[in-house]
């Protein structure tokens, strides 16, 4: 190989190093700045705080990838005491046919296959306001919502394919989420009923919370229940692809053996 070409291929090599490092270093300073913007804190590739009496972490990056450039996730930790689950995904994009969907009956319901449990506590936090966000919040691709435990606290994570580092769509992203982390107790105390009954004092009839308890029981069912259905499904998904693996490898076997 020729002097030319090696110091060719070296005067390339160095302008993608300096493109990239010069594409970091933005990436870098966008960040410091909407850090600043949401008074959070930096850390690796993404910010961490609280906003609104709520805690949030803002990662960017790709899946498997970090540091990419394509793909926000936004973590926010929910009231402890309230069980809720809440799964959605794009129509198509890794959902199963069998599996139940919430119907809201508008936008979201043909942008996102959603699964969630208590219904009705997942119907009263996802109110117009919260509907129209997530709507928006979908044109940036592959809108993702899932509610997970960490650290023995439950959180709702909201991903997008798309690296949302700009102050202005970043903050109503950010907001957007916190928000539905804030209402989970509103959601929650807006679907209980206690009923009065006419016992105790005359005239000063007490309340009774027997059917509240009872509902409170039922809607931890639901969410065990719909937990339950998911990783069934996903087992037997994996044990469908094992299957069709093993009979790809007996085919192949077969074939070159003869």
């Amino acid at each position: 190989m020729s002097i030319f070409r090696l110091v060719t291929m070296a005067i390339v090599l160095v302008g993608v190093l300096a493109k990239q490092l010069r594409a970091r270093e933005r990436r870098r300073a966008r960040l410091l700045v909407l850090a600043g913007a949401v008074r959070g804190e930096v850390s690796g590739h993404a910010i961490c705080g609280a906003r609104h009496g709520v805690r949030y972490v803002m990662r960017f990056g790709t899946r498997g990838q970090p540091g990419g450039t394509e793909g926000t996730q936004i973590d926010v930790e929910l009231p402890a005491g309230y069980w809720i689950a809440v799964h959605g995904r794009p129509h198509g994009m890794l959902t199963d046919r069998a599996a139940s969907r919430l119907a809201l009956g508008d936008e979201l319901d043909r942008r996102l296959h959603v699964e969630a449990a208590p219904e009705d506590v997942v119907r009263a936090l996802l109110d117009d306001p919260t509907r129209r966000f997530l709507v928006a919040a979908s044109e940036h691709g592959g809108l993702e919502l899932d509610t997970f435990d960490r650290d023995g606290r439950s959180w709702l994570r909201v991903s997008v394919r798309a690296r949302v580092d700009r102050i202005e769509p970043a903050t109503a992203l950010l907001d957007g989420v916190v928000r539905i982390a804030a209402r989970v107790r509103e959601a929650f105390h807006a679907c209980d009923r206690v009923v009065t009954v006419a016992h105790g004092a005359p005239y000063r009839p007490t309340t009774d919370d027997v059917e509240l308890r009872e509902a409170w029981g039922e809607r931890v069912w639901q969410v065990v229940d719909l937990e339950i259905t998911r990783d069934r499904r996903a087992r037997r998904a994996m044990l469908r692809a094992w299957f069709a693996f093993a009979g790809l490898v007996a085919v192949l076997t077969y074939v070159l053996g003869h």
